[in-house]
C-alpha cells in the first residue's frame, strides 16, 4: 500500500485537470483505480466485468471523459459473459474463449494502470488519453477508444493467447454475442454522459437504409465483424516469426488511418 500513497500523491495533481471534471477524484478512489487497473492479480474472465464497472462508476461520477470508452466495454464484457455462461454448447474451445477475455481485458488496464501511475502508454492509449483532456466531442473521444482496442489490441489478444486458425469459428460467434450490446451502449451513454451515440452505433446513418433490407443490427454487426476478422488475420500475422514485425507496422498503420478517418468525421460535422 506505501507504493500507491506515493503514486497517489503525484497522481492526485494530473487527477483534477479534466476539462469537464465536475469534482476531482478522492484519494481513496485513486487508490481503488489503481487496484483495479493492477492486472497481476486477474485470473478469471469474471473479474473483468467487476473491474470495468467500478472502473466507469468512478469516472463517471466525476463527469470524467476517462469512463467513455470502459462504460461500452463494460456492455460488451456483460455479453460475452452471458454468452460463455448460457451458450458453452456453442464453443469449440471455451477455455481459450475465456482466456482472450482476460488477454483483451488486460492491454486496456494495464495501459489505464501506465495512466495514472505517469508512465508512457502504449502509442493508441497515449492518443486516447490525450483526447480525454482535450476539447474534442466526446464521441471522438469514446471513437478513439474504441479504435485503439479492437485495431491494435484485439491484434495482439489473439497473438496472447495463441489463436491459431482452429480458433477462428468460436473466435466468430464469440464476436456474434458481443454486437448484442450496442443497444445497452446507446441507453448507458445516454443516461450516464448524456451521449446520443445511436447514429454512431447504427453506420452514421448507413443502418438507416441497409438494416430495413438486410435485418436489424446488420450494418453494426458487419463493420464490427470486419474489423475483428481484420484483427484475427493480423494476430495470425504476429504469431509468425518471420511476419511479427511488419504485423505490428500494420497494426500501426490501420490504426492511424482509423484516426485520420475519424478526425475527417469531426471536420464533417458528423461526430
Amino acid at each position: 500500500m506505501r507504493k500507491y500513497f506515493y503514486i497517489i500523491s503525484t497522481v492526485l495533481l494530473f487527477a483534477g485537470c479534466s476539462k469537464v471534471q465536475q469534482q476531482a477524484i478522492t484519494s481513496q478512489e485513486m487508490s481503488e483505480l489503481l487496484q483495479l487497473s493492477d492486472t497481476s492479480n486477474m485470473t478469471s474472465e469474471l473479474m473483468v466485468e467487476d473491474k470495468l464497472s467500478r472502473i466507469t462508476h468512478i469516472f463517471q461520477i466525476h463527469n470524467d471523459n476517462r469512463g467513455l470508452f470502459p462504460l461500452v466495454y463494460e456492455q460488451t464484457t456483460h455479453q460475452a459473459l452471458l454468452s460463455l455462461k448460457n451458450e458453452p454448447e456453442k464453443y469449440t474451445d471455451i477455455k481459450k474463449a475465456k482466456a482472450i477475455t482476460i488477454a483483451f481485458a488486460k492491454r486496456f488496464l494495464f495501459n489505464l494502470h501506465d495512466h495514472l501511475t505517469g508512465k508512457e502508454t502504449e502509442y493508441h492509449w497515449k492518443n486516447y488519453y490525450t483526447l480525454c483532456f482535450s476539447h474534442q466531442s466526446q464521441l471522438r473521444i469514446l471513437c478513439a477508444g474504441l479504435n485503439a482496442h479492437l485495431t491494435v489490441d484485439l491484434a495482439r489478444s489473439v497473438y496472447d493467447v495463441n489463436g491459431r486458425v482452429d480458433f477462428k469459428n468460436d473466435y466468430i460467434k464469440f464476436g456474434e454475442a458481443l454486437v448484442k450490446a450496442s443497444p445497452f451502449i446507446i441507453d448507458e451513454l445516454d443516461k450516464q454522459y448524456h451521449v446520443e451515440s445511436g447514429y454512431l452505433f447504427h453506420g452514421l446513418f448507413i443502418g438507416d437504409i441497409l438494416d430495413p433490407v438486410f435485418g436489424q443490427d446488420f450494418t453494426t454487426q458487419f463493420a464490427f465483424q470486419f474489423i475483428r476478422e481484420e484483427a484475427f488475420q493480423n494476430g495470425q500475422y504476429l504469431l509468425s516469426p518471420a511476419a511479427y514485425d511488419n504485423a505490428q507496422n500494420a497494426l500501426h498503420t490501420n490504426w492511424q488511418f482509423r484516426e485520420q478517418l475519424l478526425d475527417a468525421l469531426v471536420k464533417s460535422k458528423l461526430i
